[in-house]
């Protein structure tokens, strides 16, 4: 368990690591020219800033809820009242600060009197063979949302690709890593997020999913060979220690005959000398070939 909560941290920090953030404060610009009362010049850097994109919802939310305002603060109620009809279909409890004008409020009132669904979306994923897991997201409204796009911790950070079809848009990702954290996000035309199911910090995982089995290395077995060399290394060596005891033998006597040659004739000295002539360069080369015998079989083990 503690393996698995560690993992979706690091998921978490690597999803909140990326894409490149947004700017922190899109309405900065907008905020200050109302200030010196250009409303036309503020509703235009509202525009600006959502025709840039990248903004995280709270953001895109803010956007569109202070575009509605201006649009109706210059005489443009239709405008207003599609800005805020996104509002409230991002956030269906929105509302205006107390004393605002009533030529702001009313295009709220209208667009809050459609009725409009609350955007949302369901997430479904499903484990495929291996490693693959198929995702389905479900929407409960189409309005705004031109594209949705799947974002996975990847080997070398954040990952990103879009998902296909409305109202339900499918994809297929790789989990490498169970618990396999992502998030999706439900974006306009201009690439802003409305929504958002998951999060970087608390990213939606998939713990059926496991990696494709590796079959690791099969056990090394010794060839044929290789065994038999051994078996004839073996053997030599045997028959090299055998011959060593037939010239210490033949050694031995002749060292004594040397001592007291009294004690056997030159024949019989003579043909000692000849077993321990066979003795020593027998054991040699046995023990030569069983050397050779069992580097051979080493190598081929």
């Amino acid at each position: 368990m503690g393996a698995v909560l560690l993992r979706v941290g690091v998921l978490a920090v690597t999803l909140a690591s990326g894409p490149a953030a947004a700017d922190p404060d899109p309405l900065g610009e907008a905020r200050q020219r109302a200030a010196q009362l250009d409303y036309p010049g503020a509703l235009e850097a509202v525009r600006a800033a959502l025709a840039r994109g990248g903004s995280a919802p709270p953001q895109t939310l803010a956007l569109y809820a202070y575009l509605g305002e201006l649009a109706a603060t210059v005489g443009d109620p239709a405008a207003a009242e599609a800005a805020f009809a996104v509002t409230l279909q991002l956030s269906p409890s929105f509302e205006l600060p107390a004393g605002t004008s009533p030529k702001v409020r009313a295009p709220l009132e209208r667009a809050r009197a459609r009725g409009l669904t609350p955007l949302g979306a369901s997430v479904e994923p499903r484990v495929l063979q291996g490693s693959q897991v198929e995702l389905e997201v479900r929407l409960s409204t189409g309005a705004k949302v031109e594209a949705v796009r799947l974002s996975t911790a990847g080997p070398n950070g954040l990952e990103t690709r879009p998902l296909s079809g409305s109202p339900v848009a499918r994809g297929v990702f790789t989990c490498a890593a169970s618990p396999c954290g992502y998030f999706v996000s439900l974006l306009d035309g201009d690439g802003n997020e409305l929504l958002r199911v998951g999060s970087p910090l608390a990213p939606l995982t998939v713990p059926g999913a496991a990696p494709a089995p590796v079959p690791g290395p099969a056990p090394r077995r010794a060839p044929v060979l290789g065994l038999t060399l051994a078996a004839l290394a073996v053997v030599a060596a045997a028959v090299a220690i055998g011959f060593g005891v037939l010239f210490g033998t033949a050694d031995g006597t002749l060292a004594r005959i040397e001592a007291d040659r009294s004690r056997s004739t030159f024949a019989a000295a003579q043909g000692l000398d000849g077993q321990r002539r066979l003795g020593w360069w027998s054991m040699w080369g046995a023990g030569g070939a069983a050397l050779a015998l069992g580097v051979a079989a080493g190598a081929l083990w």
